[in-house]
């Protein structure tokens, strides 16, 4: 439970993590595009306590932040999102955006005054898989939408403004992950810092 201090574990397992952790990939936090942003606040805490973590941890810890292109909903420029801090808090437009936006600032205020390494990726639609093995999460809208017209026997003329087939493979978005962890490609950890974009 990242929202606690020492994340409901006991101290002496935590106390151990401190001591071996070398990277954190923070990927945990719920979807959900009905909700406020105060809704999330159990979970931009946990982002706080994860700077605190690698503040406190025995060797240099990045964090790596999945985040998502929901951050920047109202970007209304011609020119794409750029790769970079985004300080506009009226980009977002859902409370699920705001909270990752939320997420990302608390990130770079840590890397500016404590110098804990900060990577943050924005993320879009995540899909199934390349190969024969694993499937798409049943619970996310397409496959829910697929499994309803397959049981109704009917399919919908579109489904709004989504209406893009614009979804990447989850491989494509675990091997950006790993390339920016410094795992397929071994760099100091000085070097994990930075926005990335993983979007078809």
């Amino acid at each position: 439970d990242l929202s606690v201090p020492t994340w409901g574990l006991e101290q002496s397992k935590y106390d151990e993590l401190l001591e071996s952790a070398d990277r954190i990939v923070h990927n945990a936090w719920p979807v959900n595009f009905v909700i406020s942003v105060s809704s999330f606040e159990p979970f931009i805490r946990g982002v706080r306590h994860l700077v605190d973590f690698a503040s406190r941890a025995a060797k240099r810890l990045p964090i790596v932040f999945i985040s998502s292109i929901g951050t920047a909903d109202g970007w209304t420029s011609g020119e794409p999102v750029p790769e970079k801090q985004l300080n506009d808090l009226t980009l977002p437009h859902m409370g699920y955006g705001q909270s990752k936006l939320a997420g990302s600032l608390i990130l770079d205020a840590a890397a500016d005054r404590s110098g804990v390494p900060a990577a943050t990726i924005r993320v879009g639609q995540i899909g199934g898989p390349r190969g024969q093995t694993g499937m798409w999460n049943r619970q996310e809208f397409i496959p829910s939408l697929i499994a309803s017209s397959v049981h109704l026997g009917v399919l919908p003329d579109s489904v709004g403004p989504i209406d893009v087939v614009d979804w990447t493979p989850v491989e494509d978005i675990a091997g950006l992950i790993l390339d920016v962890v410094g795992v397929t490609a071994p760099m100091p950890v000085s070097d994990i810092s930075g926005y990335f974009h993983g979007v078809n």
